[in-house]
Order: structure tokens, then sequence, then C-alpha cells
């Protein structure tokens, strides 16, 4: 990666939720490729968003071809305490690139209290003992990508923001894996419908949020593409986060939603927990139109079983995902072509 080197934040329209983050110089490093990670002090994780709190009136803008972000966006579960799905949203404004990685809520990873002692966690773990400061951490050091802004939120907000950007249309065209007529763990109906062409924030919700049934039984249908584990739904979060940026964030944007977004993008950072730092909401919707849909790529983090049998740790692996007509394709990134990706976006 390159050597030191400041950015700003660009609030990322916030992806799995469509949103990202704007700001101000951070450095960035290649340097520190390191077995454990040392948390990174942020934001606790009850504050709200706050753009003036972290208005820095000495920093000075670079141009726009000089500028990258990484995001991280943790939705949460039904309870309002775990996460359920983890996602980082990274961008190459010069490229008009961006990465959609997601990071499975189960693995482990290697980190170092305040105290400078090493032990393994889940990700789940460090998010619901030190909230998103100590995620942020965790995350960055999988991969050495630095985290800049980060927010949480639940699938209520969630599904408020994907209504406002398919209130113009339909809703995101994408074909679901697989048909759902079932019970959550947490008793909520979850209908899918593989013929649904269109997703809008109630469904939508719902197709991000599955992943096994209450009973842990499954009909003929469902068990083409869910058994039980998180790795389909991780498989969906990743490919329908691209599929709403490629569809409604690129390109040519309805005047509406340049009009508006102001407001609809302040009315969802009040559902918000975490900090991002200082927006600039019309910048951001003129700079998205530098991105191109081909140009957007959905990762996962690939994992295998540790030594001693606990659990899952990633193992060198992204598997990039592209959904095609429902079924859901892995192509391995690894080795000289990992180093080149992480290169060229971070």
């Amino acid at each position: 990666m390159d050597n030191l080197r400041r950015a700003i934040l660009l609030i990322t329209i916030v992806v799995l939720i469509g949103s990202a983050v704007m700001g101000f110089m951070l450095a960035l490093s290649n340097e520190g490729n390191t077995e454990e990670n040392t948390f990174i002090k942020l934001l606790p994780e009850g504050e709200k968003y706050d753009a003036d709190a972290t208005r820095d009136p000495s920093a000075t803008e670079k141009p726009i071809e000089d500028m990258r972000s990484t995001s991280l966006f943790v939705i949460k579960s039904s309870n309002g305490k775990d996460a359920d799905l983890i996602i980082t949203v990274s961008a190459d404004y010069a490229a008009g690139k961006m990465a959609v990685i997601l990071y499975p809520v189960d693995i482990f990873v290697s980190i170092k209290d305040a105290e400078g002692v090493s032990s393994l966690s889940t990700l789940s773990d460090i998010y619901k003992e030190g909230g998103l400061d100590a995620l942020a951490g965790a995350v960055s050091g999988i991969l050495s990508i630095p985290v800049n802004g980060r927010l949480s939120f639940g699938y209520d907000a969630f599904s408020r923001l994907l209504n406002y950007f398919t209130s113009r249309d339909e809703g995101v065209v994408y074909t679901a894996p697989a048909s759902v007529d079932a019970v959550a763990p947490d008793g909520t109906k979850i209908v899918i419908d593989r013929g649904q062409p269109f997703y809008v924030g109630n469904n939508s919700a719902k197709l991000l949020s599955f992943y096994r049934t209450k009973d842990n039984v499954y009909d003929s249908e469902t068990i083409k593409f869910y058994d039980g584990t998180r790795i389909p739904q991780n498989k969906i979060a990743a490919t329908f986060t691209d599929a709403f940026i490629s569809q409604k964030l690129t390109g040519e944007i309805d005047q509406y939603y340049i009009t508006n977004f102001k407001n609809y993008f302040s009315d969802f950072l009040g559902m918000c927990s975490g900090k991002a730092s200082e927006g600039f909401p019309d910048r951001l919707l003129e700079n998205m139109t530098l991105f191109k849909a081909e140009n957007i790529d959905a990762y996962m983090i690939s994992s295998v079983e540790n030594p001693n049998g606990r659990g899952m740790s990633f193992d060198g692996t992204l598997k990039k995902l592209e959904n095609l007509n429902g079924i859901i394709s892995e192509q391995d990134v690894s080795g000289d072509a990992l180093g080149n990706l992480i290169k060229s976006l971070y």
C-alpha cells in the first residue's frame, strides 16, 4: 500500500445502506501487517452523529483525485445490541472504483486490550463488549485497511433509507437465490419470493436479515441455498449492497434525490450511532457520478477453522461475489492479487 498519505473522509452513501462518509484528512499507511491489532480509540457507541463535533477548521481539502476513504457500517440485530452484518465500503474517487467487503460476525481475530494483553475474540463479541470503536480497530487489522468513519443502525433505519432511494421507481433489481416462507429465530415472519424482481425497504430488510429458521427445519426450496449458517446471508448482503450502489448511486442521479438529500440523510443519521467526519452532501452526490457500475465489486472475507477447533479465522483470501440471476458465483482473490486490490483502493 502507499506510504503515509492524508485524505479527506467522504461521507460514503450508506451502502448496504447506500450512504458514505466524507471528511478530513487521515493518515493512511501500508505498514503494520501484524498478526495482532490494537483497538483504535473512536467515539463511544452510544453517541449520535454530529458533523459539527468533527469539524476541523484548520483542515485543508485535497482535490478529488487524491481522495480515498473506507467506512464501516454495522446493521444491528433485532435486539439492538448485537452486530448482524458488518460491512466496509471503500472508495477510490480518482479511479471511480468501490469495494464492498462483508466481514462475518463470527470470525475470530487476535486483539490487544488496553494493557497490551493478547486474546482471540469474534467480531460479534468485540462489538458487543467494546462498541464501534473496538470493532473499527479489529476490522482495520484484518486487511491492514484504515477505517475512517463508522455508523451502526437497525433494520428499521436501513428500510427507511432504502425507501427513500427507491421512491422514484419500483426498487432495486435483485434475484434472491431461493424462496423462503418461514419464521426467523426472533419470531419474524420471512417471505422471500425468488420471482420477486424488485426490492424496497421492507422486503430488503427481510432479505438481508434472514439466515436460519426458528426450528432449524427447511423446506425443499429454501434448503437449495440456506443451510442454517450465516454464509448465505453474508453473500446476499454483499451482492445486494453492490446492486443497490450500482443501480441507485452511480452515473446520472435523479434530481429529486439531489434536491432532498440533505433532509433525508440527516433523518437517517438521527437513527444511527457512531460518528462520521464532516460531510458535504452536495459534493457527495456530485462525486458519486465519478463511479461506474462495472467498477463496483462485492467481496466476502473467507475463513478457515482454527487449529484448536475453536471457530473460524481469516484465511488470507477474499471471495469476489457476483449474483447472476439468483446464482451467486465466487472467485478467490489472494496472494499478489489481494495485495494489488488493497493497494489500488487504499
